[in-house]
Parts: C-alpha cells; structure tokens; sequence
C-alpha cells in the first residue's frame, strides 16, 4: 500500500475542469488551510485557477443550500448565450455571502464539475453539535444525488478545538487534498487496474447509524469502504432499531451476509476475496461474532476496536444498562440469551488474522475483553497483534486522535494482504 490515508496516488487531468469550493467562515483559523490545501491540489492537477471558485457562507449549517444555488447558478450560466462570465459575475445575483471570488474569466463554460464542502463542526455541551452535523452531512449528500455532481464532505465533526487544529495542520494536509484529489478521480474515471479491495465497517454502535465515523482514513490503498446500517440502527423507523434486542449475532448478521453477497453480485470492481471488516463497540461485538461464523472466512482480515468478547463479561461494565436492556434481564434471569449470542463460545472456528485495538481506560468493555481475544488468537496460532492505548477511552474508539484509527488499520491489511509474517 501507497499511501497512509486516501486512494493510492494517481495523475489527474483536471485542465478543463470546474471547480467550486464552498466553506464556512466560522472557525476561519481552522478553514483557511482546509481551503488553500484543497485548492493547491487542484492547482497541481492542472485545474486553471480561474476555474475555481470560493463561495462562504456563515456557517456549516448553511452549506447544503449554498451548494446547490452556487451549482443552479453555474448551469444556467452555461446554458446562456455570449462570453463566458466571471466566477464573481456567475454569481453576482446571489444572496450568498462571497469574499474571495476570481475576477478573471473562466476557460470553461459548462457548470461545475464537483463541488468541495468545507466546514467545522466542534462538540459543545448541548445537542447542537449533533443536530447540525447530521443535517449538514444528510442535506450535502441529498444535493449530490439531486445532481448528479460530486459533492465531497470536507466538514470536520470533533469533539475539541485541539483536534480540529490537528486535522489542518501542515503535516495533515493529506485530509484536504484527499477532497480535490476524490472529485478528480471520479471525473476523470481513472481506477486502478486491479479490483479495489473491500472494506466492510458494521455500524459501530446499536441504536445509532453510520455516520462519518472512519471518513476518508480507511480509503487507504485502493480500498472502498462500505459503510453499513444494519439492523438496530437509526433512521429506519423505531421497530428496525428495537429488532436488536435478543438478536445481538441474529439479524445484525444476516444483513451483513446479504450486503456481502450484494456486493459480490453487483459490484464487479470490488475484489470481496482480499477485503478486510473492521467495526468499534458493538461493531467490535460484530467482528468478534462474524470470526466465529462463515462470513469470517470470507476476509482476509479482521480488525477489532474496544469489542465484546463475551457478553457473560458485560456485568463487568460500568453501564449495566446496555446488557440488561439487550438481553432482556439480568444474567441470572437470562443467561440462556447470554451465551447464545456469546462470540467466545465459537472461538475454535476463529481463523482469520486479526488485529486487536483496546484502550486502557475503556471501562464500558475493560481492556480484559481485547487481552482474551488476542490471547486466544495466539493460542490458536491466528496471525494477530495487539494495540493498546494506555491513555484512552471507550469515547475514543469513536473518534481518537489523528492517526490513531488509520495506522493500525493500515498495518493489519497490509500484512494480511501481503501475507507477511508477524
């Protein structure tokens, strides 16, 4: 593998490509690198600098619409008659609030090709946080399937202002140039010559949905990463995500069979036979149950991050909340449904190589659980490591710091891919 994050390295064309760059000027400290790397990589791959175009708004919430009109605005530019306009004369008519527009004409005349949404959204201490980033993330995707046009998130979602410093930073200008380099490479329609190699993440948590959990830091190499709600998630109605309890390894499971052999039947640029899943929490809970299982062959590794073991361990939980909900009572009341949908009862059908991620301070799933599956993982002879992060929490296994998730990830795959020794 290539690379640490995004797609493996290609050359793009972009010369007679237009590109719109849309970002939010709250958090200007943390946007402006965002913006100069996304559009130093476009310059780079041949992308005419009068063919970009910066649109602000004041806020992420206000993306999703500044999206579509500057896109609107641009198809009916190239469907009028005369000159190529300027970027600011395009959008001379809008209510949008724009500061940095080229004043140069375009050398393009249609609408835009692709446009790159920039933002930053850091956790506060009430609900906000949520109710925007999932708005934000659920109204740009509708506008790129309204379109047609690549519309690539590049609005960070973190908990601290510390951590979105980091993502744009200098020595993680990678992030910000991914979102130029993710249009380019659907326009231009250049994929590798070989199969791209799948990624299969199971929702990380039960009663949530997949979100931009792993964005773009699992895209590594050549990998597309297939994101997957199955059932017990959100979004689909209170009965789906109720349907999880009692059936922790049941229905979960089956939709992940049939998402695998959707994909194997329906996606021919996928190469299922060298693809890797990997899932946090109760996605961690999956991976264990799906080693255990048939679906578990079909990888050719598996990575595990603050995961459930054995659910007879979760009375060690600081949450007794979860198990007791889940399982329908008590262990004492219930340990019939306890050890049904116990990963370590099928341990001797474990097989796959593995990595193992636990944090230290997980006190929801104690670091006991990681230390017994790669225990029996050695035991059984499973190529196989350990990553242990002395400093963390179960929190972290939904976010971490930067590099944290990516690393590792990288590492297993690649090995177990490469088939190298450990």
């Amino acid at each position: 593998m290539a690379a640490i994050k995004g797609p493996a390295p290609q050359t793009y064309d972009g010369t007679n490509l237009r590109v719109a760059i849309v970002h939010a000027r709250w958090n200007l400290s943390i946007i402006n690198p965002l913006v100069d790397g996304a559009k130093e990589k476009l310059l780079e791959c041949g992308v005419k600098e009068t063919n970009i175009v910066v649109d602000t708004v004041p806020g992420s919430w206000e993306l999703p619409t500044a999206v579509q009109r500057i896109f609107a605005a641009s198809q009916i530019q190239s469907s009028s008659s005369g000159p190529t306009i300027s970027a600011g004369d395009l959008l001379s008519s809008s209510t949008s609030d724009i500061t940095s527009l080229n004043s140069s004409p375009s050398t393009a005349d249609g609408p835009f090709d692709a446009i790159i949404a920039i933002g930053v959204l850091i956790k506060g201490e009430t609900m906000h946080f949520e109710y925007i980033a999932d708005s934000v993330s659920h109204g740009l995707m509708r506008v790129q399937l309204d379109t047609g046009i690549p519309v690539i998130f590049g609005v960070l979602t973190v908990l601290t202002e510390e951590q979105a410093q980091a993502r744009a930073a200098v020595e993680m200008g990678a992030k910000r140039k991914l979102w130029a380099a993710a249009f380019l490479r659907m326009k231009n329609g250049q994929y590798e010559a070989d199969k791209t190699r799948l990624m299969l993440i199971p929702n990380i948590e039960e009663w949530s949905h997949v979100q931009e959990f792993y964005q773009t830091e699992d895209g590594d190499g050549g990998y597309i990463a297939v994101m997957v709600n199955p059932t017990g998630s959100t979004g689909y109605g209170q009965d789906f995500t109720d349907r999880i309890q009692n059936e922790w390894g049941g229905r979960p499971y089956e939709d992940l069979e049939r998402c695998w052999e959707h994909i194997r039947a329906n996606m021919p640029d996928v190469d299922v036979d060298n693809g890797v899943a990997l899932g946090a929490s109760y996605g961690g809970y999956m991976i264990n149950w799906i080693q255990g299982h048939p679906l578990g062959r079909k990888f050719k590794a598996l990575v595990c991050h603050d995961g459930v073991f054995s659910t007879v361990n979760q009375w060690s939980t600081e949450e007794l909340f979860f198990p007791i909900r889940e399982f329908g009572g008590p262990i004492w009341e219930r340990r019939e449904t306890y050890e049904k949908w116990d990963p370590s009862r099928f341990t001797d059908k474990w097989q796959t190589p593995m990595l193992v991620i636990h944090n230290e301070l997980d006190y929801r799933l104690p670091i006991s659980e990681g230390l017994a599956m790669f225990n029996v993982l050695q035991a059984r002879k499973i190529p196989s490591r350990f990553v242990m992060f002395p400093d963390e929490n179960h929190d972290r296994s939904m976010d971490g710091r930067p590099g944290r998730k990516a690393r590792p990830f990288v590492s297993i795959t690649t090995n177990a891919i490469k088939r190298s020794s450990w």
